[in-house]
């Protein structure tokens, strides 16, 4: 019960800064204030870090011939998870362990109309070389993790939670991209 009270209060700090910006909302654990700033249990987050893997909006390349949309995936995945695990100032987070690396590769021509909607999907991702990636992994990590708050050892696996976002690979000759279209989803 207390993990799902904090995830509740950690998601309504989240939408009141996509809803309305800066203000004053004060909660159990939780408080917004006009100075750009977050206290989630305890830990005070500055406006515009990072908060979970997903917001990480950095663009991973990979250069290979003859490689499969899936391998491209994998390879892309463990430099995104690879970079997570390096200190950053944009992070409230560092990873410091991760196992169980799985990706799952979706065309976006082949998508259905219904995932498609689930996922948000615009027009300008629909394309022959381009998929829609979704990374599972379990971690370990320092500092505090908007689905989890601070780090309690365990191993975790929630990279995200609400809505699908997942991550657009792009194609260009035998060069792979991958960005979480975290933005995209959010409109920014």
């Amino acid at each position: 019960m207390r993990k799902i009270g904090l995830i509740s209060v950690i998601l309504s700090v989240l939408l009141s800064f996509a809803a309305c910006g800066t203000g004053s909302r004060t909660g159990a654990d939780t408080s917004v204030t006009s100075g750009g700033t977050t206290t989630v249990s305890g830990t005070t987050v500055p406006e515009g870090k990072q908060l979970s893997a997903i917001e990480n909006t950095k663009k991973y390349t990979v250069t290979a011939a003859d490689i499969t949309p899936e391998d491209a995936a994998r390879k892309l995945a463990v430099l995104f998870i690879d970079d997570l695990k390096t200190a950053s100032d944009e992070r409230t987070f560092r990873f410091t362990a991760y196992k169980d690396l799985s990706v799952t590769v979706s065309r976006a021509t082949e998508l259905s109309s219904e995932v498609s909607a689930e996922y948000g999907v615009l027009p300008s991702e629909i394309s022959e070389n381009k998929w829609i990636v979704e990374i599972a992994v379990s971690f370990q990590f320092e500092g505090s993790y908007a689905v989890i708050g601070p780090s309690g050892g365990g191993w975790y696996s929630a990279l995200y939670q609400g809505s699908k976002i997942g991550f657009l690979m792009t194609k260009d000759g035998n060069t792979y991209t991958l960005r979480s279209r975290n933005d995209t989803v959010n409109g920014r």
